[in-house]
Formats: C-alpha cells, sequence, structure tokens
C-alpha cells in the first residue's frame, strides 16, 4: 500500500522487505520464496547474509511495452514508446514508458542540477495518458554500465530508491542504446544490480535490512 492508501500492483522494495522479514523472523527455511502479488508470483532468492542485513536475487518478470497493457493512452497514439513527446504543462518532454506490472515513465536528463524533478514528477504522475496515474524516473548516464536515477513514485512521491523503477529506468535504457543489459542503478538509498536475461526476464539484486521492531496493539473497536 502507498503513502496515499492506494494499493499498488508490486514494489519491488517491498518484495525484499517481505522477505528480510521472513528470514529474519525465521518463518522459511529454504533460501527461496514465491511471493503472490497483483503482478504476478515473483521469485526471491536470498544470496547473502549477514546480521540483520540480507542481499536477495528477485525476478522481476518480463517488461511490459503494450499501451493497452500498460496503460498509457495519448491522443493521438504515438508510434513508439521509445523516445514519445509528452506535453506537461507548456513543456514537451520526450519520454519512454514501460510497465514492471505497474507504469513507468522514464525521462533522460544530462544532469540533475537545476531541474525541478519533483515538480515535473507530481504532474506526470497525473497526467491524463496515465489513466491509473505512473512512476516517473528521471536518469543520467553514467557510463554504458551505470545509471543515476531519481524517483517520484506514484501514490508516494519522491523516494530514494524503487525496484521497480530501477527495472523501469533499465529498460528505458536498453531501449534507448545507452547501455549494456546488465547495469548497476545509483539511487539515493544505494545501489542495484538490474540485468535483462536473454529470456526477456528481468533479475534484480539488492539489499534490505533490519532497522526496528515493535509490536502493534490492534483495537478492532476503533
Amino acid at each position: 500500500f502507498n503513502a496515499d492508501g492506494s494499493e499498488a500492483e508490486i514494489s519491488g522494495n517491498g518484495l525484499r522487505c517481505l522477505a528480510a522479514h521472513i528470514f529474519h523472523r525465521r518463518l522459511h527455511a529454504a533460501a527461496e520464496l514465491l511471493v503472490q502479488t497483483r503482478a504476478g508470483i515473483k521469485r526471491v532468492h536470498m544470496v547473502g547474509a549477514s546480521g540483520t542485513g540480507f542481499s536477495f536475487e528477485v525476478e522481476m518478470g518480463l517488461p511490459i511495452l503494450d499501451p493497452a497493457k500498460i496503460p498509457f493512452r495519448l491522443n493521438p497514439p504515438p508510434s513508439s514508446l521509445n523516445g514519445c513527446k509528452l506535453q506537461v504543462g507548456e513543456e514537451l518532454y520526450s519520454v519512454t514508458v514501460t510497465s514492471m506490472g505497474n507504469p513507468h515513465c522514464s525521462i533522460f536528463l544530462d544532469s540533475f542540477e537545476s531541474f525541478d524533478w519533483k515538480r515535473i514528477g507530481s504532474q506526470i504522475e497525473v497526467h491524463p495518458a496515465f489513466p491509473e496515474r505512473t512512476n516517473v524516473e528521471f536518469i543520467r548516464i553514467v557510463n554504458p554500465g551505470t545509471i543515476e536515477v531519481l524517483f517520484w513514485e506514484r501514490g508516494v512521491g519522491a523516494t530514494m530508491s524503487s525496484g521497480t523503477g530501477a527495472c523501469a529506468a533499465m529498460v528505458a535504457s536498453v531501449l534507448n542504446g545507452f547501455v549494456a543489459r546488465k547495469v548497476r542503478v545509483a539511487a539515493q538509498g544505494g545501489d542495484l544490480e538490474i540485468e535483462w536475461r536473454p529470456d526477456g526476464l528481468l533479475k534484480l539484486v539488492g539489499p534490505a535490512r533490519m532497522i526496528c521492531e515493535g509490536e502493534y496493539l490492534f483495537d478492532d473497536g476503533c
């Protein structure tokens, strides 16, 4: 669930956090989990553990590039989702639109300096072309193996990391010919490793760390 109470189809970070909780509490013995999400079953494999920190490999599935399934409805329909033109207020942006089970809109920048990405992200999130709203990634290409990304998430706002957003940013970067099919995604919350495999599936490797525990006293009368 997002900060605004809306329900997301999937969260790449959420999958790793869920897995970290399960393994930390010793609720599951095997190193692999199958997690049912609204975007399908996702395979999560623990590849490392040290104290309260874990590292997971997550099969994020196939990227969706069909406008009807994203959904993305621009009038007139663009000839391609790769580098199509999106009018946002008085500005026209070149965007790449994808889905990882949830919609994503990616924009490439030469620099993050002096660009009001939070304002633009909030406008694109609710753009009429995205009937279910969208997540937005702002991408700077560092080299063929590394990209930097800032995330504006649907129903949340600016976030320090996003698993599905990192995957969408990587897919957009590959489609535009900027990077190889295995990259490091540098985000404010830390790095993720993503590979777009020959079978079309995206594999994400990243950490999750327990930082606190507590007890919630539920009152069903409130």
